[in-house]
């Protein structure tokens, strides 16, 4: 569950850091509202960046296989050709 502690509280670095859980990220607030930082766990971090690549990938392929249902798709050879330089 998160944390929400004043941005004051990173006095005590140590005690914040301590909190911190790859399920259980400490939000930082000013004066009481709203949070403005938060701080993960490292390898929560790394785990939330290979999602939103994977994520971006998905999209890739989805548009991709869109343009092919309505352009049409390039034959297998038409590809090879393609990446071997020998296009028309």
């Amino acid at each position: 569950m998160p944390q929400f502690v004043p941005v004051s509280d990173l006095r005590d670095y140590n005690k914040v850091i301590s909190k911190i859980t790859p399920e259980s990220p400490v939000y930082l607030t000013r004066h009481g509202r709203n949070a403005t930082l938060a701080i993960v766990d490292a390898a929560e971090y790394e785990r939330l960046k290979k999602l939103e690549a994977s994520t971006q990938l998905l999209e890739a392929i989805r548009k991709g296989a869109g343009s092919g249902e309505q352009e049409g798709w390039i034959s297998a050879e038409n590809m090879e050709a393609f990446f071997d330089g020998e296009e028309d």
